[in-house]
This record gives C-alpha cells, structure tokens and sequence, in this order.
C-alpha cells in the first residue's frame, strides 16, 4: 500500500465545511462518511513522517504516524463515528460543523509531529469547543464558553512558551520525549495538564460539560482530556510525578461525584478520575503500564459518549 501523507484530522476538517454548505438531510451523511474516512486514515501501514516542510526555519511534521498516534487517533476517530450517528438529523449545521472542527482538531494534533503543528489543531480543536457552548441559548452556557477559552488560552500560552524553550535548547521542533526538570518540560507539562484536568485545573471540564447540548457535552468530555492524555504519553511517559499526580486525579473527583447531583457533572468529575488512571500509568512508563493506559483510554472514551448521549436523551 502506499504510504498516506493526509492527516486523518483533516478529513473531519473537511467534512465540518462541507456541512456548513449542504442541506439538512445531508449534512449527517457527510459527518458520517468524513468520521469513516478519519478512521481508515487512522489504520493506515505506513509508519514515519510524511509531508514535512520548512516554515519561518523550523521543520513542521503534519503527519507522523506511530503506535502511539495511531492509537489515539483510532480512539478519536471511533468517537467521531458515534457522534455522526446519534441524533446528526436534529443539530444544526453550525453545530455539526463544531462538533466536527472539534473532533478534526484533536485528532489532527494526535498525528502532529511538531510543536507547531500541535498547538495549531489543539487550538482549532478549543475554538470549537468553545462554538458549542457560545452557540447555546442562554447568559450561562455563553459564560462557560468564555471561562473554557481562558483556561484554554492559559494552556496554549505555556505550551508555546515550553516550545519556545526546547527549541531553542534542543535546535528542533519535533515534538518528542522532554524532561520535567527543564523549564521547556515544566511548562508544556503544566500545559497538557490544563488539558488532561490536572487537579486545580480540572474545573473547566464539569463547568462546561453541563451546559453544552447532549453530543456537545460527550464531545467536551472526551476529545481534549483524552488530547491531554495523549500529550502526556508522548513527551513525559515514565515521569515519577504523574503517577502521584493520577492518584490525586482518579481519587478526589470521585467525592464530588458522589456529592453531585447534577448528572452531567458527575460525569465530568467521572471522566477525570479515568484520566487520572491513564496519568498514573503514563507516570509508570513500562510498557506494560503504556498499554494499560491506551486500553483504558479507548474503553473510557467510547463509555463516556455513550453515558453523555444517554442522559442528553
């Protein structure tokens, strides 16, 4: 076969303009058939980089393709499928094309082999996720949607002052193992933990989910903790510290479930404590414990969806 140099993030992409300029009874067929051709992007044979180039000196790598992003993407992917099939025919096409920017920008970033490459569709990824909650009627879904982009913003800010640093320290800007006892690590790692819900900076998760529509939330809920996740895996797998970090994580939201009554919030502190198991097993760094994490990643994402679609029912 040969080898495929299209980011499988870039068929969502596709697919979210392609609804935004279609009618209604086919906007779901394309959601559809962009997830489907996400998914057999995602199982692609050809490992290694593709379609890399120079850009204001730096060499951007928008496909890299390896077990690690392959299984991510895989998991995105599947989760791109199912939200195509529940209840397409009753979104509008500005939340279709969200949902699906959404999905696109996170699972472009899993295949990103660069700084740069990544923190562009990571972005692109929270800008739509903002859309879903700014779209919605309204003064405290708008107000959630606003706080989600500051933690957001907060999160690119460092990411790119971490990038800064390791690029200037290293001479590249491929985005691989660093360690956390630089200020290039410390800063990304606090950035991915935005993402992923680390302690302290988990609230904009339950405060969103809640007040997004029921494929809004189960998309909130899975494409940027689990993008967290995969960041994490790729730059800090073995890293002492998020194992007591996934400790914490798994174990503190589970009282807040318990004491929460509004279920799509419970269900957010639920989905950070799943994180946080993942966290911990990156922090392990064996592979025994790096394929515990990539299971229970996919098992955790499809359940979550799954759980979020049937309380929006």
């Amino acid at each position: 076969m040969a080898a495929v140099s299209f980011n499988p993030g870039f068929a969502l992409l596709l697919g979210a303009a392609l609804v935004l300029v279609t009618p209604a009874r086919a906007r779901n067929l394309i959601a559809l058939a962009a997830s489907l051709g996400a998914l057999a992007l995602a199982f692609t044979p050809s490992f290694g980089e593709h379609g890399a180039f120079a850009q204001i000196g730096l060499r951007v790598a928008p496909l890299r393709l390896d077990a690690l992003s392959q299984t991510f993407g895989m998991i995105f992917a599947l989760a791109a499928i199912m939200l195509a099939l529940h209840g397409g025919a009753a979104r509008s096409r500005e939340e279709e094309a969200a949902l699906l920017t959404h999905a696109g920008g996170a699972l472009g970033a899993v295949y990103a082999g660069d700084f740069v490459a990544f923190v562009a569709l990571a972005e692109l990824s929270t800008l739509a996720a903002a859309a879903l909650l700014l779209s919605r009627p309204g003064a405290a879904a708008k107000e959630a949607g606003q706080r989600l982009i500051g933690w957001q913003a907060l999160s690119s800010v460092l990411f790119l002052a971490g990038a800064a640093f390791a690029i200037a320290q290293r001479g590249t800007a491929e985005f691989t193992q660093l360690s956390a006892r630089t200020p290039a690590g410390i800063l990304i790692l606090v950035a991915l933990g935005v993402k992923a819900g680390f302690p302290l900076a988990h609230v904009w998760l339950k405060d969103a989910a809640p007040r997004a529509s029921a494929a809004g939330a189960a998309a909130l809920l899975v494409f940027t903790p689990m993008l967290g996740a995969y960041g994490l895996a790729r730059a800090f797998a073995g890293e002492p510290a998020l194992m007591w970090v996934g400790v914490a994580m798994t174990v503190l939201p589970a009282f807040h479930a318990m004491a929460e009554d509004d279920l799509r919030r419970a269900l957010a502190y639920g989905m950070t404590a799943q994180v946080g198991f993942i966290v911990a097993c990156i922090g392990v760094g064996s592979p025994l414990a790096l394929a515990a994490a990539a299971a229970h990643a996919t098992a955790t994402a499809l359940g979550v969806i799954v759980l979020a679609m049937a309380l929006g029912a």
